[in-house]
């Protein structure tokens, strides 16, 4: 038993000491519950996994994808130019006319987009503080392979990225000597490239990839981004990463000079050097994209740029080009068709099977009656009232390839770009007679359940040389 004194002690001291945390666990409570608990909720859940590096990220579902531009396969017949047009022409406009505004507000203008942005800064400013970009700044990665002329520099953002739906690759292949255009250098080609993204694209994320394989090019190319790559970053918040790639061992061109290059003689040997690049490029710098837009450096502007990459993700089309102007041609590359090509004859495979590729003298030509191009489309009355939609698009054989679009899931299931005329060879005949480069893309991604589609109302501009 306790003397009186050390009780009145224990009354005196443990009872206000056993008050005082009830009273602090009241307190605690209430703070607890008072409504900026959200924004430490908000802000734990951001630093705890909210975002995740874009190069860790998943492909997205591409049934996922917002279904806007939809057309039933049967719109063109793929081996009869006129067939059921008429009827399918006219089924087309009206779902057209239909859905006209529809389609238009799901590529968003510029001003709807700024509009959207300023509603959402002003009612959520303090939730957009949490998930906006800290700082755009920079990781520098570079490597040199010692057994071959291999290099890559790579500039990443530092700081992690919201994982998107929309992640797309732009690949760009510079050639030789005047590859931007007469009296063009590689800062106007960026000039060009950057009106496909300056205005932003709400969950769109870029990455961009060069490939220069002559030296003293990739070294401009190197000091463009050296100088500018900061301030790139920090004014598009939406490109990931920025790589360079140089290879000097694919540079064997045949012994042909620019002025040769268009002629029939030289095109097997072109081609494949194009198509050598462009697999090179596709296996170097894919990641994690969903979609990969391929652009050859002497395309100098587009019409409506900013409604090109959300047009063609829309449309959910596996491959698909714009029409390309070079001057007064309405339909510079005629790689993009429809329809019927020639066959050689049987003394001329023959020679193929001999080897004797050069003395066959054979070049792949249209059939005129059967094939469409898209010159077909800008100059016959018949398509005048598709003329005015965006959007339209219609079945192709082959692509050409000065801007292609595609799923990165065609090359991830094995389609390339053929460095040799696929079709029409045997396990003797090691090539064949058509099907080379973009046009050979088509012929081997139809196996694999991918389709080809031409968009003629979209419009990209080619130098004039």
């Amino acid at each position: 038993m306790l003397p009186y004194r050390a009780k009145s002690l224990k009354r005196r001291f443990l009872l206000p000491f056993f008050l005082s945390i009830i009273v602090v666990s009241l307190f605690s409570y209430n703070l607890y519950s008072n409504k900026d608990v959200d924004y430490f909720k908000q802000y734990a859940s951001y630093v705890g996994g909210g975002s995740i590096p874009i190069s860790e990220s998943v492909i997205p579902n591409e049934d996922s994808q917002p279904q806007v531009e939809t057309r039933n396969s049967n719109d063109d017949n793929n081996n009869n130019n006129d067939g059921n047009f008429d009827d399918n022409a006219n089924k087309l406009v009206n779902q057209e006319d239909v859905r006209a505004n529809q389609n238009e507000n799901n590529v968003n203008s510029p001003d709807e987009r700024n509009d959207q942005s300023d509603t959402n800064s002003n009612s959520n400013s303090d939730s957009d503080d949490l998930v906006r970009p800290i700082r755009q700044n920079y990781i520098k990665k570079q490597f040199t392979s010692p057994h071959s002329s291999f290099k890559r520099i790579e500039y990443y953002r530092k700081e992690e990225i919201p994982v998107s739906q929309k992640t797309v690759l732009i690949l760009v292949n510079i050639g030789q000597k005047a590859a931007y255009g007469r009296d063009r250098t590689f800062s106007d080609f960026m000039d060009t490239l950057s009106t496909l993204y300056e205005t932003p694209y709400k969950g769109l994320v870029l990455s961009i990839g060069f490939l220069s394989n002559i030296d003293s090019e990739f070294q401009t190319v190197h000091k463009y981004f050296e100088d500018n790559v900061g301030s790139i970053l920090q004014n598009v918040p939406f490109i990931s990463r920025i790589s360079l790639y140089s290879n000097s061992d694919l540079e064997v061109d045949g012994g042909f000079t620019r002025q040769q290059r268009q002629k029939d003689e030289f095109q097997r040997f072109r081609r494949r050097l194009i198509a050598k690049n462009r697999n090179f490029l596709v296996n170097s710098a894919l990641q994690d994209e969903q979609y990969i837009l391929f652009l050859d450096a002497d395309i100098v502007r587009f019409e409506k740029p900013d409604k090109i990459i959300p047009t063609f993700i829309q449309s959910e089309k596996d491959i698909l080009v714009p029409r390309i102007v070079k001057g007064g041609l309405l339909d510079f590359d005629k790689n993009s068709w429809r329809g019927e090509r020639t066959k050689p004859t049987e003394t001329q495979l023959e020679l193929f099977n001999a080897g004797k590729y050069d003395d066959a003298k054979y070049v792949p030509k249209d059939v005129e009656s059967n094939m469409f191009h898209f010159q077909n489309f800008v100059a016959e009355d018949k398509y005048k009232r598709l003329r005015r939609y965006f959007s339209y698009n219609t079945e192709l054989d082959s692509v050409g390839g000065a801007v292609l679009f595609t799923k990165s899931i065609v090359f991830r299931l094995g389609a390339i770009f053929p460095t040799s005329y696929i079709v029409g060879t045997t396990w003797d005949r090691t090539e064949g007679y058509d099907g080379i480069e973009t046009e050979g893309l088509c012929y081997l991604a139809k196996p694999l359940g991918f389709r080809c589609w031409g968009f003629p109302n979209i419009v990209a501009y080619h130098a004039e040389r």
